[in-house]
């Protein structure tokens, strides 16, 4: 297992974090970044709010999973980080953060 842990301008290089970037289709997590924002999205793969910070998994073809905490900033990092430990990833292998409150992703839809 792979851990990294940084401002997403800084690790968006790595070939893990390049499969997330694309979204859930090449990474399966239900997040993407085309930008400087990270688009928290639904299980179709539609943008429900954006996040300043990200935790998930991905792997890079057979490779063992490579975890990614990351942030729009240090603060998003932090917040990405907090998640390791705070219960929040039960069942999951993914989860964002927007303004600073754990989002399960793909983000749920709104009860009718």
């Amino acid at each position: 297992m792979r851990v990294i842990v940084g401002e997403w301008r800084k690790i968006a290089s790595d070939q893990a974090a390049r499969l997330i970037a694309r979204g859930p289709e090449a990474s399966g997590v239900f997040a993407r970044v085309p930008g400087k924002e990270i688009e928290l999205l639904d299980e179709r793969g539609e943008v429900v709010r954006g996040g300043e910070g990200l935790l998930g998994a991905t792997r890079v073809g057979e490779a063992p999973p490579t975890w990614i905490a990351t942030g729009t900033s240090p603060a998003g990092v932090v917040d990405a980080v907090s998640m390791l430990d705070s219960g929040q990833l039960e069942d999951r292998y993914a989860i964002g953060i927007s303004d600073g409150v754990a989002v399960p992703i793909p983000v749920p839809e709104p009860a009718p």
